[in-house]
């Protein structure tokens, strides 16, 4: 598992604490930071856990640096430009990787981990509410998938799938995706679906993730942003049979680790953005 994060915080401590217990422990978390993190020290953590973590190998730090072995300032829109690269994920080390950020956790009750590797996709995370707006740049906007804040990773096979697909040029009116990892290989998969990309359809993708699609039928493997434009506190989307529940309600129910995501909740207050500042405050309101 993977968390590529710039800062070291008690945020993310509690985060990648978080991480080592729900996962399998066989499974290393691996903390990818910049060079102002690369003479970090065991001495910084201040969570025992994760200490211990450090100490066996189970936790490692890792310091990125680009192609020429220089050093670089990493920021959230070249870790995009990072992932749209081939060359990327022929770097990463293993062929599976889940990858995860500080804003996403997951809820104990979901099906294993396994149960997902086993599934065979090159690439795994939450589906997007048909309500979205990029999502009506599809022909289907029912299949828009998937988001990468909480994603499982065929790392060979994307590198393979990416080079594929930068081999075409963009379509002109899609070109602000390259900003955005995910959007853009659902662009780009829909528009070279000889690519080879093997996605999940929106109903086995919401097993794994959820961020502003669910039906609230099954408990996710793990939650991203579940306040995302407040399509489950709306009173337009009551979950099923539970009267007039909102489904961030039953989802709060259902995965009570929903509260360790507060603080990014918090620190999402304060957006400009109307899909995330308004719509965490409510979650606050009802959680925190």
């Amino acid at each position: 598992a993977i968390i590529v994060e710039p800062r070291w915080d008690l945020d993310i401590e509690h985060t990648i604490s978080h991480y080592l217990r729900m996962l399998p422990s066989e499974v290393p978390i691996y903390w990818y930071s910049d060079f102002l993190n690369e003479n970090f020290t065991v001495t910084q953590i201040q969570s025992a856990d994760l200490v211990e973590a450090y100490q066996t190998g189970r936790f490692r730090s890792c310091t990125m640096r680009t192609h020429e072995g220089a050093r670089l300032a990493l920021g959230k829109e070249l870790y995009n430009e990072m992932r749209l690269e081939p060359s990327f994920w022929r770097s990463m080390p293993a062929p599976r990787v889940l990858f995860f950020e500080r804003d996403s956790i997951l809820c104990s009750g979901a099906l294993p981990l396994s149960h997902f590797l086993d599934a065979d996709y090159d690439y795994l995370g939450a589906p997007w509410d048909p309500r979205q707006a990029w999502c009506a740049k599809l022909r289907s906007p029912t299949s828009c998938c998937c988001n990468s804040g909480l994603s499982l990773v065929n790392t060979p096979r994307m590198g393979v799938v990416l080079q594929r697909m930068t081999a075409e040029p963009i379509a002109d009116d899609n070109r602000w995706s390259k900003k955005y990892n995910d959007m853009y290989l659902l662009l780009k998969h829909e528009q070279n679906e000889s690519a080879g990309l093997r996605l999940p359809n929106r109903e086995q993708a919401q097993l794994f993730a959820v961020e502003t699609y669910w039906d609230g039928h099954a408990v996710p493997f793990g939650l991203h942003k579940p306040w995302r434009a407040n399509f489950f506190a709306d009173a337009s989307a009551p979950a099923p049979n539970i009267g007039n529940m909102s489904k961030l309600t039953l989802l709060g129910q259902m995965c009570p680790e929903i509260k360790l995501l507060c603080s990014s909740a918090r620190a999402s207050s304060t957006s400009d953005d109307p899909e995330l500042g308004p719509p965490s405050k409510i979650f606050m309101k009802q959680f925190c």
